[in-house]
């Protein structure tokens, strides 16, 4: 992923930023900014629509626990993104993609498989090929996983190193964060705690 000025809603009105991501490092560090929450075990794509390369719209689906269902996913997860863009009025250009999914989570049998990043690589083929064959170029790709990440794009020998690269910078917080931060904006925790606090508590507390 090249330098290019992608704008991210961070704050509204005239005190409100855009921030400039520099490479796939930016784009795993805002992804909870731009849901709000942490999402695990999803697909996230991220519409770029012109001028320039400003956010458009953004979707959220689950992975399907079923390989078989990844082809059908990733059609579903383009068509859905051009349709839902092109009711504003404007298709996106380019998209960013996310695979988000707990180590922990590899389905009956898969305790011992290949790691998370490797496993969902079909997936984020098959997603390429769906956004591309509708026109709309992916520009980055990323697995994100117990807080690293990985680029299904990248070619340069020696980039991405197989451990993957840690999301949260040390000592400082990224660019991203602080911007976030100076917007008033925070992550509300993960999907999977989000949807426990919404679970019916059942007895005897329903009582």
């Amino acid at each position: 992923m090249t330098e290019e000025h992608i704008a991210l809603p961070f704050g509204d009105g005239p005190g409100g930023r855009s921030l400039t991501m520099r490479g796939p490092a930016d784009m795993a560090e805002a992804l909870p900014y731009l849901l709000g929450f942490f999402p695990d075990d999803s697909i996230v794509a991220v519409g770029l629509q012109p001028p320039g390369l400003h956010q458009g719209g953004v979707i959220r689906l689950d992975i399907p626990e079923s390989e078989a269902e990844w082809p059908s996913a990733a059609e579903e997860t383009a068509d859905l993104m051009v349709r839902l863009s092109e009711r504003q009025a404007q298709r996106p250009v380019q998209v960013l993609l996310y695979l988000c999914q707990d180590p922990a989570v590899r389905g009956p049998g898969r305790e011992h498989g290949p790691p998370v990043e490797e496993r969902l690589r079909p997936l984020a083929e098959r997603l390429r090929q769906a956004f591309e064959s509708r026109g709309v170029r992916v520009k980055e790709s990323l697995c994100v996983s117990a807080g690293r990440w990985w680029s299904y794009l990248c070619t340069r020998e020696g980039c991405c190193r197989p451990g993957g690269h840690p999301i949260r910078r040390e000592p400082a917080p990224g660019p991203v964060a602080v911007a976030a931060t100076v917007a008033g904006l925070a992550p509300r925790g993960s999907r999977k705690e989000i949807l426990a606090g919404l679970a019916p508590i059942g007895p005897p507390g329903a009582e």
